[in-house]
């Protein structure tokens, strides 16, 4: 009788172990591989900002607002440790966001426009 008594209550229970298991495999899948990049294009720098005392290559908190070929304007983190300029081509990366497909742009390399 204990058996059969047992089998209702894991077969409840079943579903909720199922599910617990698929929302921690897309969290570790999440933490692992977080975004990818997708892209590289270019576009003008149009600004630079940042924050912080100083302007520098150093700075770790610069973005820029780039405009690409198309006229679409993105703000992009600069990762390059060149000094950056308004007017400047710049090469970028596009990196999306595995879970959420939402995109982020990464500046890599910055050159005058000739």
């Amino acid at each position: 009788m204990e058996a059969n008594e047992h089998a209702p209550s894991i077969r409840s229970v079943a579903p909720y172990v199922i599910i617990g298991a698929i929302v921690l495999v897309f969290f570790w899948f999440s933490v692992q591989n977080p975004s990818r990049q997708v892209a590289e294009i270019s576009g003008t720098i149009e600004a630079v900002t940042f924050r912080g005392a100083t302007d520098e290559p150093g700075s770790s908190d610069r973005t820029a607002v780039i405009r690409l070929a198309d006229g679409t304007i993105v703000q992009a983190h600069i990762v390059t440790p060149h000094t950056v300029h308004s007017g400047q081509r710049a090469k970028i990366a596009v990196y999306e966001h595995v879970l959420s497909t939402e995109r982020t742009y990464e500046v890599v390399d910055a050159r005058e426009a000739n």
